[in-house]
């Protein structure tokens, strides 16, 4: 359903595009497109390659910025997502659980998420203790996808954004 919506408003998009100032194409397309994207994109983390080409969410991407773009399918289409600065999903994906992340330990809520959370404490003093890292969980379980998204969401903080517990520039 997701997609047959999605190529109805790029094909629509695509005939009015003419029309329409490169600005205004990029607004209409991050919202009808984009938002969908996003949304709930959190569950798809942690799934594997092939399943989410299965989705399909990176074509519908590449389609938008092809529109946007004026350009035809010929050629990668990384480039116009790079000339956008849209990051491909797999990478939005990331960024989403890694601010919602920092959200949490920002500003401590939801509640229920940041009782999940849980810092790293060193056993001795080191030079790590303060950099708001966090604790990689004990026990790992296959219970459900919901039980796995936390602590992976921590390692993922730790290893590739830490920037983010720096910046200032997130809205909490």
């Amino acid at each position: 359903m997701f997609l047959q919506k999605s190529f109805f408003h790029l094909r629509a998009l695509r005939h009015i595009h003419t029309a329409l100032t490169d600005d205004i194409a990029v607004s209409i397309t991050i919202a009808l497109i984009q938002s969908r994207l996003d949304y709930a994109n959190s569950v798809c983390y942690g799934i594997s390659a092939s399943n989410l080409a299965k989705l399909q969410l990176q074509r519908v991407q590449n389609v938008a910025a092809r529109i946007v773009a004026h350009h035809q399918s010929k050629g990668p289409a990384s480039s116009h997502l790079s000339n956008l600065h849209w990051l491909p999903i797999k990478h939005r994906i990331n960024i989403k659980i890694a601010t919602l992340t920092y959200k949490i330990l920002a500003i401590g809520q939801p509640g229920y998420l940041h009782t999940l959370l849980n810092t790293y404490q060193p056993v001795c003093n080191l030079r790590s203790q303060n950099s708001q890292l966090l604790a990689k969980p004990p026990v790992y379980t296959s219970i459900g996808r919901h039980t796995m998204l936390l602590p992976k969401s921590g390692m993922l903080y730790n290893s590739e954004y830490p920037q983010l517990t720096i910046s200032r520039f997130i809205q909490t």
